[in-house]
């Protein structure tokens, strides 16, 4: 057979028919999962005359036959498998690089199946027997040992090979027994002939990573390591054209990690950590070069003009790993920890969004540190992992790090403008963008925290009163800008200032006089009254409406229907701004019903669409869902008793709990007002508890509206959660499929605003999603 499997490599590898290496190929992989491929692969890598491709081929082969199918493997064919594989890697130590690697592997996955003592009786495992069989020899093969040590720490954070549960535990405790061991393999090998120094720090971080994820590495296995970490704060120095560089960077990140515990230094490590943070900080003026280059090149909005470099994603990394590893010992403000400090914050100022990225997460960290009054107990000291802050050391803390956060803000609030070319951009580039806004806005979120809803509200808007002072002197206006303000406005939301704001009433009061935004501005614009719908209520509810005037804000969001790229912004954000300002909207009433009966020929199971709103049948849902919940009749209760006593009936089902006026006796219990709605079919009135609206008045028998609040159990649903199979997949959305009959459940849901994960902060609530 290893005749015709050699056959098949060159017809896979040389003919040039496509069906011949189909053939070729499909025949190959039939053999490598039969169990002939373990004595094939052995003899074709022992014959000389075996080709590059079919060498690589069977070591790749014994590699996945031993981490997939050892059990198909004779225990009494173990030993010769393992004294093969021995005799082919130093056959290969000057040969195909990929070959070895291959063998390294399969070495390390049959570690992982072969307990320590068949490896070595005396003790020490397989690192024993790796330096007994590669090192013992006249010429010492240190390139081999270093490559092999490297695949056994991977190895053991892997979970490809199949092991079962027990082995595996104890291949993980074989390893990080015997980690001492391969540090001082590691360190040895340092500058010996033929070993690359790069390849010697990726086995150095792989161990790191190996015993941080499992315990710790021992502070002497450590300090015992110190020619490799020498060798690891020396390669940062490398040219940036230097993969050293970047392994260097991999290690002093291992370092860093395996030095830090409960975000500060651990106490027998501290000069180590130290060591590292001023080395590591002497890398910031090399830093400030790439940051200098890349806003030289960056121009013209064009996507990839501003391409970061390698260089400087490793000295970002390195800056924000530093920080997040000892965000602790930061948050105490101390004059010693602005170093770091003011490194994250140069990340922060990066000109590319990938990189400036990097910084966000040490940012979350600070603000939950600075905010939860929490800090870590000393390791060692018996008591609780956190600790009650003293209230004038949390707020002196604050006060230290607020100008850090309004710096952080200014850098990183322009980031969300849209680029003058972004429409003509590919729909990939557009999408990263827009990610990068939402992480921007996570940021600004952090800020808020940290520094309060009003002095975050003046930060964010600085820009809008200079483009109002520019469009004061006859400058048009900057949409761009104006959209981007605004986004990080909505994206502060919670943490509005109190009810009344003058600031933000004033903002607020400006959007209706907006000549015709874009469809950009329109779409965050919508987003934004929907966002401030509470606060916009309870300004208006206070004593002359504290600035606040929800009506011409409700028309401009009306005006948005119309609109193909704002109507599903605008149709949300009116049914939060009626859910929460019922009462204040009672002067437009009139127009709400009217806008209610129009739209009732909208969406995608309508027949004759008027073609003023531009809706789908989500949209439909959501408006059509304000006439059928408690706000609405609470909005009508408002109407009958500001109308001194007059009764208003529009035609649908009342359940509202509050009284009717002490003047207007309540109707009797038979009582059928006239419909004062001419537009809406009687059959579609459906009773509000346990029975859905027919469908008579709408084509194919869909229902309208749902008689309750909806429930979210899918974005069309407006009725309460009714756990059948009524629902269909339609143009990428979910719709109503049909069919009325009975409501199921008479609880009352309200759809919950569109939501995107946070990234792990108890208590945030559902947001707005970022556009």
């Amino acid at each position: 057979m290893a005749d015709q499997l050699l056959q098949a490599v060159h017809a896979l590898y040389q003919n040039p028919d496509p069906s011949v290496k189909e053939q070729a190929n499909a025949w190959l992989d039939a053999w490598q999962q039969s169990p002939e491929a373990w004595a094939v692969s052995d003899a074709v890598l022992a014959r000389p005359d075996a080709g590059l491709e079919a060498r690589y081929l069977c070591a790749q082969t014994l590699r996945t036959k031993i981490t997939r199918d050892y059990e198909e493997l004779p225990p009494s064919a173990v030993p010769s498998l393992r004294d093969s594989l021995l005799r082919m890697l130093l056959a290969t130590r000057d040969g195909h690089a990929a070959t070895r690697t291959q063998l390294c592997l399969a070495l390390a996955s049959l570690a992982a199946h072969l307990p320590a003592d068949q490896w070595a009786p005396a003790g020490g495992g397989v690192l024993a027997w790796a330096e007994a069989a590669l090192l013992s020899g006249p010429v010492p093969a240190w390139p081999l040992a270093v490559e092999l040590a490297g695949m056994l720490a991977a190895e053991g954070a892997s979970f490809q090979p199949s092991l079962r549960p027990a082995r595996r535990r104890a291949f993980l405790e074989e390893l990080l027994a015997a980690l001492p061991r391969a540090l001082g393999l590691l360190g040895a090998a340092l500058g010996r002939p033929g070993v690359d120094a790069g390849a010697t720090l990726d086995a150095f971080a792989a161990w790191l990573r190996l015993g941080a994820t499992n315990g710790g590495v021992p502070a002497p296995a450590l300090a015992s390591a110190g020619a490799l970490v020498d060798a690891t704060l020396a390669g940062l120095d490398a040219d940036g054209e230097d993969d050293l560089l970047y392994q260097a960077v991999e290690a002093t990140v291992e370092l860093v990690y395996c030095g830090a515990a409960r975000g500060a230094p651990r106490p027998e490590l501290a000069d180590l950590a130290g060591r590292i943070v001023s080395r590591v900080m002497a890398l910031r003026p090399r830093f400030h070069v790439c940051c200098a280059a890349a806003r030289a090149e960056a121009g013209g909005g064009v996507p990839g003009a501003d391409d970061d470099s390698e260089e400087a994603k490793a000295l970002a990394r390195l800056f924000a790993e530093v920080g997040e590893a000892y965000t602790e010992l930061i948050a105490t403000g101390t004059p010693q920890v602005m170093g770091p400090l003011e490194a994250i914050l140069d990340v922060a100022a990066h000109p590319s969004d990938n990189i400036a990225s990097m910084s966000f997460n040490f940012w979350h960290r600070l603000s939950r540190v600075l905010t939860s009054g929490l800090q870590p107990q000393p390791i060692g000291s018996g008591g609780a992992q956190e600790g009650a802050l003293a209230p004038e050391e949390s707020r002196r803390r604050l006060a230290v790090f607020a100008p850090v956060f309004e710096r952080l803000v200014g850098m990183v609030r322009g980031r969300v403008r849209f680029p003058d070319l972004f429409d003509s951009w590919h729909r990939d580039e557009q999408a990263d963008f827009k990610r990068a806004r939402v992480g921007v806005g996570d940021t600004l979120i952090d800020a808020a925290t940290v520094l309060g809803g009003e002095a975050m509200l003046r930060l964010l808007a600085e820009p809008l009163l200079a483009l109002s002072a520019e469009v004061a002197r006859g400058a048009p206006l900057d949409w761009r800008g104006a959209e981007a303000a605004l986004y990080c406005i909505r994206a502060v939301h919670r943490f509005a200032p109190p009810p009344g704001d003058a600031l933000l009433a004033a903002l607020f009061a400006a959007l209706p006089g907006l000549p015709a935004p874009p469809p950009a501005l329109a779409y965050t614009v919508a987003l934004t009254i929907g966002a401030y719908a509470d606060w916009l209520a309870a300004s208006a509810a206070l004593p002359g409406g504290g600035g606040a005037q929800v009506g011409p804000l409700l028309r401009l969001l009306v005006a948005g229907l119309g609109s193909p790229e704002a109507s599903s912004a605008a149709a949300l954000s009116i049914r939060r701004l009626c859910e929460g300002a019922a009462a204040q909207l009672a002067p437009e009433l009139p127009a709400l019903l009217r806008m209610f009966a129009e739209i009732q020929g909208s969406g995608d199971v309508a027949q004759n669409a008027y073609e003023q709103y531009d809706l789908d049948e989500e949209d439909v849902q959501q408006v059509d869902s304000l006439f059928s919940g408690d706000h609405w009749l609470c909005c009508v209760v408002a109407v009958v008793s500001e109308g001194g006593g007059h009764y208003v009936d529009v035609g649908i089902p009342q359940r509202c709990t509050q009284t009717t006026p002490a003047h207007k006796p309540a109707p009797p219990p038979n009582h059928q007002p006239p419909p004062l709605l001419p537009l809406i079919h009687p059959a579609d009135r459906g009773h509000h508890h346990g029975e859905q609206y027919a469908g008579a008045g709408r084509p194919g028998g869909m229902p309208v509206a749902a008689a309750g609040d909806a429930c979210g159990a899918h974005a069309g649903c407006a009725g309460a959660r009714c756990g059948r199979d009524t629902c269909r997949r339609r143009a990428g959305r979910r719709v109503r499929a049909g069919a009325g009959g009975a409501a199921h459940g008479a609880h009352h849901h309200r759809l919950p605003l569109q939501q995107r994960p946070r990234r792990g902060r108890p208590g945030a609530g559902p947001a707005l999603a970022h556009h």
